[in-house]
């Protein structure tokens, strides 16, 4: 349970998705090929992201890059904060798709070495749902709170509540850390 609290919360980013595209189109007035670029962009950095990753993997353990994922994906939420035009969103979207992606490995990672032996398709698929429900669902609550928050707020005020909202949702990982890693065998902890 703590492994899926933590794959829950971790993913949990209400600003992107439903909320991004509504202020990349309305608020930063983007063309819809600039908002195709983003997503390009956002895909090479994720991919030079996994990269990263499988050179990196030895060098920190898994309880280290579960730790960064936390210390790291806070800060890394809040570039969005940077989201003025069409300039920043390019390197907003690429460092957060470099380094979002390194950091949402060590938790695929995590959910594949806490598997129970016998069990191990089923329990990594159960955590993949968690992943997507995480993602569905902040697609949903980033949809909703824009709605509700567009009448009293500008939108960059609606941004920031949805980022910060999303970086509280990271920080809250930090604590359940410990019990989501403790029954990793230390002997595959690197690998």
């Amino acid at each position: 349970w703590a492994v899926s609290a933590v794959i829950f919360l971790w993913s949990f980013s209400p600003f992107l998705g439903t909320a991004q595209f509504y202020y990349q189109a309305d608020a930063l007035k983007l063309s819809p090929v600039e908002i195709g670029c983003l997503a390009t962009i956002g895909g090479l950095a994720g991919a030079l992201g996994a990269v990263l990753y499988g050179r990196l993997i030895g060098v920190w353990t898994l309880r280290q890059w579960l730790r960064a994922a936390v210390w790291i994906g806070v800060p890394l939420a809040l570039t969005y904060l940077l989201y003025w035009g069409f300039a920043s969103a390019v390197v907003v979207t690429a460092v957060a798709g470099l380094i979002g992606v390194a950091l949402r490995l060590a938790l695929m990672d995590l959910a594949a070495q806490s598997c129970p032996p016998g069990a191990e398709a089923v329990t990594f698929a159960a955590y993949m749902s968690v992943f997507n429900l995480a993602a569905s669902g902040s697609n949903m609550a980033g949809g909703w709170l824009l709605a509700a928050l567009r009448p009293r707020l500008p939108a960059y005020g609606c941004l920031a509540v949805l980022v910060v909202l999303g970086a509280l949702c990271t920080a809250a990982c930090w604590p359940l850390l410990t019990a989501a890693t403790r029954a990793l065998p230390l002997g595959r902890e690197a690998a």
